[in-house]
């Protein structure tokens, strides 16, 4: 089965403070990548990289572990 995922960071105007970023994640859960689960947390404030990318992709929108586990459980633990 291949996955696709998408991911991205959304930060707050350059003149606010004490604002967080928000990361989104998104990846298919079924054979055919039609089915989706989409993942959105805060995070610290202009924060560009994912910092809590490995849960986020174990964790489902219903936030049980379920079927949205990556490619990490099965091609790396590099994340």
């Amino acid at each position: 089965m291949i996955v696709m995922i998408g991911a991205d960071v959304t930060h707050p105007a350059a003149h606010t403070s004490g604002i967080p970023s928000y990361a989104s994640l998104v990846g298919s859960v079924d054979s055919h990548a039609v089915k989706y689960v989409a993942v959105t947390r805060a995070q610290e404030s202009r924060q560009e990289w994912i910092g809590d990318f490995k849960s986020m992709c174990l964790v489902s929108g219903r936030g049980t572990v379920t079927d949205f586990k990556c490619f990490l459980q099965t091609k790396t633990s590099k994340y």
